[in-house]
């Protein structure tokens, strides 16, 4: 926030943790195709044109004028609420990771394709399932699940977890400060505001083309 040099100090609990294994925002959408991309956040194709091709480490970015108040006072939302029990149909599942469980996922009818996307080199695993199936992501992978039939596509998911956690992309990102999130994604200022105007509510589940 200033032109000085910036240090500070990273301590993970793990002896075997590598920053080749740090996951990253700009990481999962370059390894996600932009046709799913656009529909994930209800945006033209031609609207993800600057996108980063690969992953951001340390960049430069743009400076924040405003206060860390007015920073925290932006985040109207949590980061959601588990909805009740429910089943559905769909086109597509919102991209979306757990914290606290690996997800299995048994395919009761339909086709559908998943996108899983870890970090480190060649991280991004994609696979189509159809009826009598059984899917697996490991925890914190970004992922999602995309109806490529005619007709509906029906799923269990099963996490094994005390506390369900779940985080939607969109979300996250509508809840981190605008410039931060301009600065990762390149993207245009009104593609920006349509994101933080629409995501802040979770959706569990979004229309196809």
């Amino acid at each position: 926030m200033a032109d000085v040099p910036i240090r500070f100090l990273l301590a993970f609990d793990d002896g075997s943790f590598s920053e080749d294994a740090t996951f990253l925002v700009t990481d999962w959408l370059a390894h996600t195709p932009k046709e799913v991309i656009a529909k994930n956040f209800q945006v033209a194709q031609t609207d993800l044109a600057n996108l980063p091709k690969a992953q951001l480490w340390i960049f430069n970015g743009t400076p924040d004028n405003n206060t860390l108040a007015e920073d925290a006072g932006s985040i109207s939302a949590p980061a959601g609420v588990i909805s009740p029990g429910y089943s559905y149909h769909f086109s597509k599942l919102n991209a979306t990771w757990h914290l606290s469980s690996d997800e299995w996922s048994f395919f009761i009818s339909g086709q559908g394709r998943v996108i899983a996307v870890a970090s480190g080199p060649n991280a991004a695993r994609t696979f189509d399932f159809r009826a009598g199936d059984v899917g697996y992501i490991q925890k914190s992978n970004g992922h999602y699940i995309e109806n490529l039939g005619n007709e509906p596509l029906v799923l269990l998911e099963v996490l094994k977890t005390h506390t369900f956690s779940d985080i939607a992309l969109g979300q996250w990102l509508s809840l981190t400060p605008k410039q931060v999130v301009q600065d990762h994604l390149k993207l245009s200022g009104d593609i920006i505001e349509k994101i933080f105007s629409e995501e802040k509510t979770k959706h569990v589940i979004v229309g196809g083309a």
